[in-house]
């Protein structure tokens, strides 16, 4: 009996020992298991996190380009853009592209180029940013072999990283259109910036993260490495470069699809650090639970079985001692291997004791095999969970980027209200649904007045906030079934629907102009704006949504001649004169191609001789279908489209060599007065061209008179008088023209170094008819006498005027009383008498 105990005590102490090395290789691999997952799902996660900042760092550079995308469309789309870009004014110049408008809207390049590829301004800001310098030769060279040269097509836009020898540059090119978007095509206007360490910066500071750009062929073959890994993955790269700190990589392509750039980020280990911190916690966690669990075990073991080691022991020594064989054990606690020492007492015992065990342990095996299945179940759900989970939200974000999509597509980027497209479309509905009830709607196109102003004056960012407190605005006017859109620049398209008379779209447009009454708060400053509205009826006005929108576009522009700030009607007469406008505008394009201009001249009489001291040449269009036509009719298209320019230097070579031909033919040497717009003024040019003509004709200076207006000096007050006083010196005469009928301010007066004042028309015819009439004319011829300035009457007609004129002591007369306007050929007739 005692042999077989210390058998068992000795089986249990091995029991222990196989135990303990168990728990040991078992805390080992559930060490290392856990490393290793959750190392990889760190991984996993810190190279998700990367390609995370990655795609943020590139949606950044596109929130740049499409920044530089609105930039180039408010200059592309633009009446007078449309404009410079056919004539290249200096104005244009001055006006809209100093070096603090550039420098303002964060530019390093802007270039305009015509349809023929020639460069009509090309503009580079020097380190300074306080002067303009010539573009680069590397970008002129880029542009000359790109399609943007001569591209004719107006949906035709570039935009994105161009590589030069001066490094990286963000560009944007459009065609230039007009106001509305439309072509022809005049031009393209390319602008950009270089992403130099300080852009890069600026960029770093807005996603909060350490971020570099390096042009592909600058790279060093560390960087190349990289690059070719990337191109052959097809996707961004990540690799460690240390315990502490994560790069990630990824090409950034230029215009047109091809690597341009390598885009780098490094940030900080902050998931990595974290997981192995986690996991020395959970590895701690693990051996605090296995010690307790190997304390527990060593104390139930030494509880439950050598305490009934010590019963069994006793009990076998009581059988022993006192012979007692016949005595069976009886034991209260479950059987175990402790069965092996009662065998030799009681057969039968052990053999039950053996049953149990094998009981027991089946149904231990039973529940480790149920609670194993049980658990690999409850893992596949959870797997399966978290797979239905992920596709729930790449569904979600799909939808949520379609209806992105869609909602970009079809409003504007910066109100947000609905664009053009998508106004076209519901006013194509409204226009089927009006028929079918045969009801009216209306359109209204609505502008800003003097908007260009607020941005060279407070910058295209208050601009921009103005646009959207207008949208507010007007969105507050309208009702719910309105539709109110911005469709580029400062307008915007209304259509108001379900309309009963038109009595009520006047309601509407005075609600909108009495919206505008109050200031706008831009940068805690009061903006007083106002706006010019064209209204255009269905289907009175056009039957579709292109006809309908042109018309409201067209009477736009008629309440903007009322003086702004106004409402007008579109009229069947406003669109007959538009039609016959455009075809005199096209037919005065080819005017002086086809010589169809002529010189009339009305001679200028002295008032006491009753001799001719001068003429004035005057303009007229022989054409071939309309006969002579006046240029009341065309001067003012002229100045619109800019052939003021040709045409002008055309009218003033042709009177000078006229006159030098009077005078080499020995007639009277007179001089000759030529009108000039102001349009000719805005060229700085100006004076020295007149010289040459002077120069080329051989006419004296002092035989070439210039008449300006009131008017004219008082727009551009410092820059004429400026080239008024350097014609004076040159021994040029100048006259006012008109004086009297604008603004006859005696301070400008004084300040014109004028040699005649020309008495306007209606002054004159007023003689004998109205006494105030005669009052001005003295009180002119007065005044001029006061000044030392000689004094011309114009459009006198009859003996009444010509004895008034002439007892108040006016110098020179003009008009149908002694000569009508007439050929050269007549002239000289007049000469020969």
């Amino acid at each position: 009996m005692n042999t077989d105990m210390r058998k068992f005590k000795s089986l249990i102490t091995r029991t222990r020992v196989v135990f303990l090395i168990f728990l040991l290789f078992l805390f080992l691999a559930i060490v290392l298991v856990l490393n290793s997952v959750m190392l990889s799902k760190t991984k996993t996660l810190e190279n998700k996190d990367i390609s995370t900042n990655i795609e943020r760092a590139e949606n950044e550079i596109k929130s740049e380009i499409k920044t530089l995308s609105s930039i180039v469309q408010d200059y592309a789309y633009w009446d007078d853009t449309y404009k410079f870009a056919n004539d290249g004014n200096e104005e244009y110049i001055n006006e809209n592209l100093r070096a603090e408008y550039i420098d303002n809207l964060s530019l390093d390049t802007m270039v305009f180029i015509d349809n023929s590829g020639k460069y009509i301004y090309a503009g580079h800001m020097d380190e300074s940013r306080t002067k303009i310098l010539p573009v680069s030769q590397s970008f002129t060279d880029y542009i000359n072999n790109s399609p943007i040269l001569k591209n004719v097509d107006p949906n035709y836009k570039a935009n994105g990283i161009i590589q030069l020898k001066e490094g990286l540059m963000l560009m944007v090119s459009s065609p230039i259109l007009n106001n509305s978007g439309e072509g022809p095509v005049r031009g393209n206007l390319v602008i950009g910036y270089y992403l130099n360490d300080q852009k890069i910066e600026m960029l770093s500071e807005k996603i909060n993260l350490g971020l570099n750009i390096e042009q592909i062929d600058q790279l060093d073959q560390e960087k190349l490495e990289i690059l070719n890994s990337i191109d052959n993955n097809n996707h961004d790269l990540v690799r460690p470069v240390d315990d502490e700190n994560i790069k990630g990589y990824a090409t950034l392509d230029d215009i047109y699809g091809n690597p341009a750039a390598l885009l780098t980020i490094e940030t900080s280990r902050n998931i990595m650090k974290i997981a192995k911190k986690e996991i020395i916690s959970l590895i701690i966690m693990l051996s605090l639970v296995i010690l307790i669990f190997t304390i527990f075990i060593k104390f139930y073991l030494d509880y439950t079985i050598l305490k009934r080691l010590k019963y069994l022991s006793k009990e076998i020594r009581n059988i022993g001692e006192n012979k007692l064989f016949s005595k069976r054990i009886k034991s209260k606690e479950k059987q175990d291997e402790i069965t092996i020492v009662s065998d030799e007492i009681n057969y039968m015992l052990g053999e039950l004791e053996k049953s149990q065990i094998r009981v027991l342990n089946n149904e231990k095996n039973l529940k480790e095999l149920n609670d194993d299945l049980e658990s690999k179940v409850h893992e596949r759900t959870m797997e399966l969970y978290k797979i239905n989970k992920s596709l729930q939200e790449e569904i979600y974000e799909r939808k949520k980027i379609e209806e992105e999509i869609k909602f970009i597509a079809y409003h504007d980027s910066l109100t947000g209200l609905p664009n053009r497209v998508l106004f076209s479309d519901k006013l194509d509905n409204g226009i089927n649904l009006a028929k079918t009830k045969d009801d009216i709607l209306a359109v209204m196109f609505l502008d800003i007045d003097s908007f260009k102003m607020i941005n060279d004056t407070m910058g295209h960012l208050a601009g921009d906030k103005l646009l959207r407190k207008v949208s507010t605005r007007l969105l507050n006017v309208f009702e719910d079934t309105d539709v109110v859109a911005r469709i580029g620049g400062d307008e915007f398209l209304i259509l108001i629907e379900n309309i009963e008379v038109i009595k009520d779209v006047e309601i509407i447009a005075n609600k909108v102009l009495k919206c505008f009454a109050e200031p706008f708060i831009i940068e805690n400053q009061d903006c007083f704006v106002t706006t010019s509205i064209g209204i255009a009826v269905y289907p009175t006005d056009g039957e579709n949504s292109e006809v309908l929108i042109k018309n409201a576009d067209l009477a736009m522009y008629m309440a903007k001649d009322k003086g702004k700030n106004a409402f007008a009607f579109c009229t069947s007469s406003m669109k007959n004169n538009v039609s016959d406008k455009l075809i005199l505008t096209n037919q005065l394009y080819r005017a002086i191609e086809r010589k169809e201009f002529k010189l009339f001249y009305q001679p200028q009489v002295d008032s006491n001789t009753k001799q001719i001291a001068g003429v004035e040449a005057l303009i007229r269009w022989d054409h071939p279908e309309m006969g002579i036509v006046s240029p009341e009719k065309f001067i003012h298209i002229a100045e619109q489209t800019g052939l003021i320019i040709p045409i002008g230097d055309w009218v003033l070579r042709t009177a000078c060599e006229q006159n030098k031909m009077w005078q080499d033919a020995g007639y009277p040497k007179i001089r000759i007065g030529v009108n000039v717009s102001i349009k000719q003024f805005t060229d700085n040019n100006f004076a020295s061209k007149v010289n040459e003509i002077l120069a080329e004709t051989g006419l004296e200076h002092k035989y070439l008179e210039l008449e300006v207006t009131e008017s004219m000096i008082m727009k551009e007050k410092k820059h004429i008088i400026e080239t008024l006083n350097k014609f004076k010196d040159s021994g040029i005469h100048i006259a006012i023209d008109d004086f009297g009928t604008e603004y006859s301010s005696l301070n400008y007066l004084k300040n014109i170094p004028a040699d005649r004042i020309k008495i306007a028309m209606p002054f004159v015819q007023g003689i004998n008819v109205n006494s105030k009439d005669e009052f001005i004319t003295k009180a002119i011829i007065v005044l001029a006498r006061s000044m030392n300035m000689g004094l011309i009457a114009e459009g006198v007609e009859n003996e009444n005027q010509l004895s008034f004129l002439t007892q108040s002591m006016c110098d020179e007369i003009q008009g149908f009383y002694f000569y009508k306007p007439m050929p050269a050929e007549d002239v000289e007739k007049i000469f020969k008498k």
